[in-house]
């Protein structure tokens, strides 16, 4: 009986090691294999980026009233 524990145990903690090793190796590729410029765009462009906020009171109607119908 004492046997058969230790030998569930050793097995037990032998999977944990084995489900571990891989987390240890694993790597993400390198960014540089994303960002980059297209072969068919001659000059790299900066994005145009534009963030509207509108707080204002008409944001808070709605769209369409319950009476609407198309």
């Amino acid at each position: 009986m004492r046997l058969h524990k230790k030998i569930i145990s050793l097995a037990f903690f032998a999977g944990i090691i084995a489900m571990i090793m891989p987390i240890a190796t694993a790597n993400g590729a390198v960014m540089n294999d994303y960002c980059v410029t297209p072969p068919f765009v001659t000059n790299a462009i900066s994005p145009n980026v534009l963030i509207v906020l509108d707080n204002s009171g008409s944001m808070n109607d709605r769209a369409y009233a319950s009476t609407y119908d198309p």
